[in-house]
């Protein structure tokens, strides 16, 4: 089986979707409707399962690195204001 994400990867991911990852990412899945072959939502286990190597679903790894990417780019803008304000307060 191949694996779907890296050690490092996976880092990544839990650092900018928290350590409740599985319930993030079943969240955007249930928001874009996406369902297994049952058409019932993916569990918060059986995405634990893919995002652990230990089943293999390539919609769901797209869409996980979608929402990582989103979430980190909505990250770094609000960092990006926060520095910002901190700025205009040292002036």
């Amino acid at each position: 089986m191949k694996n779907n994400f890296s050690i490092t990867q996976q880092n990544a991911i839990k650092k900018v979707l928290g350590w409740g990852y599985a319930n993030e990412i079943f969240k955007h899945l249930v928001k874009r409707k996406i369902h297994n072959a049952n058409n019932v939502p993916y569990s918060a286990a059986s995405i634990r399962l893919i995002f652990n190597n230990q089943r293999a679903n390539e919609l769901v790894v797209k869409e996980i690195f979608k929402l990582y990417n989103k979430t980190k780019k909505q990250q770094d803008k609000q960092e990006e204001e926060i520095k910002q304000l901190k700025k205009s307060f040292k002036k």
